[in-house]
């Protein structure tokens, strides 16, 4: 049973799911064949500890899921003798459970008749396997989806959305999520023939502090921050199991600076950089169009901020944003999360090197990597 190969969902933010492959084959070794890309997801067979593991360290996923069982069915009845088989108890220990359901060109689509299939199995199941009683745990969210009358049944191994890692306390106004961050970091790492070793990552307008901590995490495990669903199954006992982070010989960025103009901003990203361990990172007080005392000591660097979007964008165009950070920080390479409907033209100095267009939240953005001309 421990040799045995299971079929693990990564569910990857759109756009991103290049940058979650590349990122999920650098911190495990497995077949090719054993990996599918699809859209908004990535597919894997792997054995039990090292699918669950992923959980810790892997910052692009949204969340991982276990596959259980998939099944084609068309009338309620089959559900229910389908579902009742399944061992529950090897998942929801404490006994709650969380349905979500969704159906697509099934016949089973109405979601409350298959909401009442679901838990009158799990209630039927749970007469001879009563449940334990774990103090403090959520309830264990059960994933159901109907898809051309194909019902796939999934665990979720992560619980709260893997983008919260657990440091991060204050907030400020539109923040970016951590995973976005992260696959952008990565983005701009793969694609620049420079070690990110050898550069300074300078985000001049810091918000809460997302790409700095987010970089300097970007190969370290998350679970000293938090918990995950998947600590609670009683299969990993079963099967006597232990599931400890992978480890990767890579290393970030040699230095990390952020700027803000905002005592607000300064005072949330000081407290989550406080709360992350981050005693590298060095955060200050200043207004993006006032040039720092001093930036020999940053270079050579890459400069990637997430800019302010809407009315608040206006009070600084774009195309100024781009000429003040060069003629500030000199950088080797500039990268820009800017609404895709954005236009903006780098100073003569520097050179498009790829976009990569995605979401935060509602909005379509495009995050534009430019390169000095010079440098590359």
């Amino acid at each position: 049973m421990k040799d045995q190969v299971y079929e693990f969902y990564l569910v990857i933010p759109l756009g991103l799911e290049g940058v979650a492959l590349s990122e999920l084959q650098s911190w495990v070794q497995l077949d090719s064949k054993a990996i599918t890309r699809s859209k908004g997801g990535i597919s894997l067979l792997a054995p039990l500890e090292v699918g669950l593991s992923l959980n810790l360290v892997l910052k692009v996923p949204t969340r991982i899921l276990l596959r259980l069982k998939k099944f084609k069915c068309t009338d309620f009845e089959k559900l229910y003798q389908k579902l009742k088989k399944i061992p529950w108890g090897d998942y929801a220990t404490k006994g709650e459970v969380q349905w979500k359901i969704s159906s697509k060109t099934s016949r089973l689509f109405h979601k409350r008749r298959l909401l009442e299939v679901c838990n009158k199995a799990y209630t039927k199941y749970r007469i001879g396997q009563p449940p334990r009683t774990t103090q403090g745990s959520e309830p264990q969210a059960f994933h159901v989806q109907f898809y051309d009358d194909i019902c796939t049944l999934s665990v979720d191994t992560s619980g709260e959305h893997l983008f919260k890692r657990g440091y991060k306390t204050f907030s400020t106004k539109a923040p970016l999520r951590e995973n976005l961050a992260a696959g952008l970091l990565l983005f701009s790492i793969n694609e620049l023939p420079l070690s990110p070793s050898d550069l300074t990552l300078i985000d001049p307008l810091v918000g809460s502090g997302t790409f700095l901590t987010e970089a300097a995490g970007l190969y370290k495990p998350t679970n000293a921050f938090r918990t995950f669903s998947f600590m609670h199954f009683r299969l990993l006992e079963k099967l006597q199991l232990k599931v400890l982070p992978p480890t990767v010989n890579k290393t970030t960025f040699k230095n990390f600076f952020g700027f803000d103009n905002s005592e607000e901003a300064i005072k949330a990203c000081t407290e989550n950089i406080k709360n992350f361990g981050g005693s590298d990172i060095q955060i200050s007080h200043r207004d993006l169009l006032s040039p720092p005392s001093d930036t020999q000591g940053l270079a050579p660097s890459i400069v990637i901020t997430n800019p302010p979007y809407g009315e608040r964008l206006s009070k600084i165009p774009s195309n100024l944003l781009m000429t003040s950070i060069a003629e500030q920080y000199h950088p080797q390479a500039i990268g820009l999360l800017l609404p895709s409907n954005t236009q903006v033209k780098p100073p003569s100095e520097y050179k498009k090197k790829s976009e990569l267009k995605i979401k935060n939240g509602s909005i379509d953005v495009t995050f534009h990597l430019f390169v000095e001309k010079s440098s590359f």
